[in-house]
């Protein structure tokens, strides 16, 4: 792909860092996994807050997150964090991946996670993990070419004429706050916690149980 660079997990965080304090107009972001926590989450949503509080409206913020239904717990919660993101003036758009599946298919481009500011695309890559507590940004690929840019752009565009906005979104799908159950942190000590998850992974094991912390964000699991 020309006028691109495939950047490390370090790399890619720096990057997404300076494009994001350089917006000037328009940041658009792409979600499509509706079931990962990234070691570093807390601190890349805090950053992310930190740059939409700067902007002030100077700079129009849109993201799209692709969910599946029924709808899982992490959907859920993260519908908070948007929500905190939209009282800053964010723009936040849900869309059915069956929907979304019919309108990649004419796109011809790579289609992960991406962040769009101002004619450049950072696309996010994740290594394959099945523990779901945590994921890890494998790599990156900064792309700057005019062509590339602009399906990405256009792609861009259909997704947010097709997504639902956020506040319909949620109470058409009757979403609820996750249920908060007694479980103390082994982090922090604190004695409630969010269940993101509950249920059989496989048919031979015990159930999985996936608290997060209501003080400090910690994941952690037991069986």
């Amino acid at each position: 792909m020309a006028d691109s660079r495939e950047l490390s997990s370090s790399e890619y965080i720096k990057e997404r860092e300076s494009l994001l304090g350089s917006a000037k107009k328009e940041v658009f972001e792409l979600e499509l996994r509706d079931w990962y926590w990234l070691k570093n989450e807390k601190d890349i949503n805090d950053s992310y807050y930190s740059h939409l509080s700067s902007w002030k409206g100077k700079v129009k913020s849109t993201r799209a997150h692709v969910v599946s239904f029924p709808l899982n717990e992490y959907v859920t919660y993260q519908a908070d964090y948007y929500k905190k993101l939209e009282d800053a003036g964010e723009e936040i758009y849900y869309i059915d991946r069956s929907k979304f599946d019919r309108l990649r298919q004419p796109s011809g481009i790579e289609i992960c996670d991406f962040l769009y500011v101002d004619g450049t695309v950072l696309l996010t890559r994740y290594l394959p993990n099945q523990n779901l507590m945590k994921s890890e940004i494998e790599n990156g690929l900064l792309v700057k070419d005019k062509d590339t840019v602009a399906k990405y752009a256009a792609l861009k565009d259909t997704i947010i004429k097709s997504a639902t906005p956020m506040d319909r979104f949620l109470e058409s799908a009757g979403m609820v706050k996750p249920k908060i159950s007694a479980h103390t942190c082994p982090k922090c000590g604190n004695e409630d916690a969010f269940v993101l998850f509950y249920g059989v992974i496989r048919g031979d094991e015990a159930p999985l149980i996936i608290y997060k912390c209501t003080k400090c964000g910690h994941v952690d699991r037991e069986w």
